[in-house]
């Protein structure tokens, strides 16, 4: 596609989504039911509308629970193929917003959904699809229980409490020569709240050790980083070898929910871990105008008695469906994940065009928060592909009703992965300016920006101010040597601070000699 091409559709997708938010945003002021028709697949839809009814405002979050839901309990029978690697389609979402904005309230839905849907799908089927080796051992009394999907709301974040320990039980056996029996001790593996397949939830996201590190929950960015690994490679299973006892291994296959507000740590962590960019996230600051307006529709709901039982059922019982037909097909196909879903004509240009949208919308950014954005960008495109592959799911588990078009991703699912997609990479880069905004502001207040300031206004009307193409220039090492002057710090620190606030000033040479102009306030 040539990039005439690319911009003209680029154009008419901008003006297509401008409409539509145009809509939906007249609709919420009308006090209209949420819809976004085509934007997302009508079962989604559903889901969400009863999701925002509970938790106000929060129609991205509860777009990614529905699809973090789906890719759980369809990841053994959907691989991805990109040519030699393999990809899954679990989703692992991190949701970071303003405390009291609705974050409780949407496990509120979610946790009794997964709950009905996961019960279903263990009394009717069990693990009957085992493409992977269960490592669960013989079950006894220290083993989990229960091998199904299951919910674990993850408290205690310490490496045992996580990932597990090897314990020792006491086993009677007879002795083969003498026929007398004897008490050994036999070890066993006591499993962490990781272990297994169903959701992990962790609802203080903040206090887990992630945004600070403390000595007894060091290991949880290794933890989550590697779960987070694709299914159909080697690398997700947790290994862990204490100081005392045998190595062992925390088999999780586990999507993850995550909430928090935003930590004052997190550009450092994104920035440093890598675990962000292994997940879906949304970023947002919810305005005081908006907070304001939830509080008045809350107001209005006391003394109102609802039933939410049956937007619950109805969602889970359509996870079932969506489920239960994806089953079906898979068996009827080959059982193999490889195959069970195929890809439409236009699916590879769709996934250019819109990776394309998201090179595009960072361009603009400041160069701080390009470097940043752009390492997102091919996870970005790997997340989209998920939600393409999940929307043809939901479709095809729901509104396909010939099965000659079902489980074909076309160019459509992919423009409803990407939507969901650009949400969240949007959500970051806005955050990002923001937030590394203010660190650059606070950076330069303790490089002493002030002091460079004053000396440069000092210097700049004086002999000392050269003027070069007919504009006033400093000799930088003059500037420094006042600022040592007035300030009493040594050369080296006050060439630290310069280099921290440089950005401020246009450098250039003149033969052996440099020079500084401060620059316009709209160009720091």
């Amino acid at each position: 596609m040539s990039n005439d091409n690319n911009e003209l559709k680029l154009r008419e997708d901008e003006e297509y989504e401008a409409e539509i938010d145009r809509m939906y945003f007249e609709s919420l002021q009308e006090g209209k039911e949420y819809t976004k028709s085509s934007k997302i697949p009508l079962v989604v839809e559903k889901f969400v509308t009863n999701a925002v009814n509970q938790s106000i405002n929060n129609e991205v979050p509860a777009m990614l629970a529905f699809y973090m839901l789906l890719g759980q309990i369809c990841k053994d029978m959907v691989c991805i193929p990109a040519k030699t690697r393999r990809i899954g389609i679990r989703l692992q979402v991190i949701w970071m917003q303003t405390s009291g904005s609705g974050k409780t309230e949407m496990f509120n839905f979610i946790g009794p959904v997964s709950k009905r849907l996961f019960d279903t799908i263990n009394e009717r089927y069990g693990t009957d699809i085992q493409n992977f080796e269960s490592n669960f051992g013989t079950i006894g009394e220290h083993d989990r229980e229960n091998v199904g999907y299951d919910v674990q709301k993850i408290g205690d974040s310490t490496d045992a409490a996580l990932v597990g320990s090897p314990s020792t039980e006491k086993e009677t056996v007879v002795d083969d020569d003498t026929g007398r029996e004897r008490t050994i001790e036999v070890p066993i593996q006591i499993y962490g709240q990781l272990e297994g397949e169903g959701l992990m939830v962790f609802d203080e996201f903040h206090d887990t050790g992630i945004f600070r590190q403390t000595q007894h929950k060091g290991q949880i960015i290794y933890y989550c980083n590697t779960l987070m690994n694709t299914l159909w490679g080697e690398n997700w299973p947790i290994n862990k070898k204490l100081l005392n006892g045998d190595p062992f291994t925390c088999n999780s296959r586990r999507s993850m929910w995550a909430t928090t507000y935003i930590p004052r740590t997190l550009a450092t962590v994104i920035t440093e871990t890598g675990l962000m960019q292994r997940s879906i996230i949304y970023i947002r600051e919810v305005p005081i105008e908006e907070q304001n307006e939830i509080r008045g529709k809350i107001a209005r709901d006391y003394g109102v008695i609802v039933d939410s039982g049956a937007p619950v059922e109805s969602d889970a019982d359509n996870l079932v469906q969506i489920y239960e037909r994806l089953r079906e097909h898979y068996f009827e196909s080959g059982e193999d994940p490889l195959r069970t879903i195929t890809f439409g004509k236009g699916f590879s240009d769709a996934v250019t065009n819109e990776t394309w949208k998201f090179q595009e919308f960072v361009q603009t950014s400041r160069p701080a928060v390009m470097e940043i954005a752009n390492n997102f960008i091919t996870r970005m495109q790997g997340m989209m592909v998920k939600m393409a592959v999940l929307s043809c799911i939901a479709e095809s588990g729901t509104t396909i009703k010939t099965k000659k078009n079902r489980y074909i991703v076309t160019e459509r699912h992919v423009r409803q992965g990407a939507y969901i997609t650009r949400q969240c990479y949007k959500s970051l880069v806005s955050w990002l300016d923001l937030a590394l905004k203010a660190e650059h502001k606070s950076m330069q207040e303790r490089a002493m920006v002030g002091e460079f300031k004053k000396a440069y206004a000092e210097l700049i009307e004086t002999p000392n101010a050269r003027t070069i193409d007919g504009e006033k220039w400093l000799n930088k090492t003059q500037l420094i040597a006042h600022i040592m002057k007035n300030t009493r710090r040594g050369q080296a620190q006050v060439y630290r601070n310069y280099k921290k606030i440089s950005d401020n000033y246009e450098e250039r040479r003149v033969g052996r000699y440099g020079y500084v102009k401060m620059k316009r306030k709209d160009e720091q």
